[in-house]
């Protein structure tokens, strides 16, 4: 495959991956709402600087542990992170829509680390970047000008997708303002990572149940 080829296929897999809606972008539209769009975007940067730590990972070989150890290392990184993922919707399901209201001592650090963080602990992007990246992009050591253009594809792919969630949250702020349509929504975001959780090890625990 030549590089414009593996290339383009690697930013049409990110850039739909990044566009469906998992945790990490629900996150973002839902810190954008309730807050500003500068909290959203510190909150972009944790989560692309996740996505890079992932890409980065994936990029040096390191996906390999998993099968080294016969897969016993990508069973209990699930585990965890579906556990974080259960918090995260416990935490949503528990805020007072009220509280929303007040995000004037928030700090932008607690904004990064709640992306970077999501990231961490994203089912979606440890599966793209551990198990479909090497699929997409091969096995083979890449030269660093490929290594260099993949980064930065990651970059833009990542900021335009967020950027997008970002804006779209903004225009509908107005009408979120009301505890009602806030209580909505944290209770949404909450099923939705509940979900993603449940979609998660549920695909781990189907091949058990159909051999039974």
């Amino acid at each position: 495959m030549n590089e414009f080829a593996l290339l383009s296929s690697y930013a049409l897999a990110l850039g739909a991956a990044a566009l469906i809606p998992g945790p990490g972008m629900t996150g973002l539209m839902f810190k954008t709402l309730n807050q500003n769009s500068l909290k959203g975007f510190i909150m972009l940067a944790g989560l692309i600087t996740g996505d890079l730590i992932f890409l980065g990972i994936a990029l040096l070989g390191l996906n390999w542990i998993g099968t080294i150890l016969n897969g016993v290392f990508n069973q209990v990184l699930i585990v965890i992170c579906n556990i974080y993922l259960l918090y995260l919707a416990y935490t949503f399901w528990r805020i007072p829509a009220l509280q929303a209201q007040d995000n004037t001592s928030l700090k932008a650090d607690s904004d990064y680390v709640d992306g970077l963080l999501l990231t961490l602990s994203n089912p979606k992007t440890i599966s793209f970047y551990l198990a479909l990246l090497p699929a997409i992009l091969g096995t083979a050591p890449l030269e660093l000008h490929l290594l260099l253009l993949i980064v930065f594809i990651t970059l833009l792919t990542l900021l335009i997708a967020g950027s997008l969630y970002i804006a779209g949250a903004a225009q509908m702020q107005r009408c979120t303002h009301h505890p009602f349509f806030q209580h909505i929504l944290l209770k949404g975001t909450a099923l939705i990572m509940i979900a993603f959780a449940f979609s998660m090890i549920f695909h781990k625990i189907q091949p058990m149940l159909m051999w039974h």
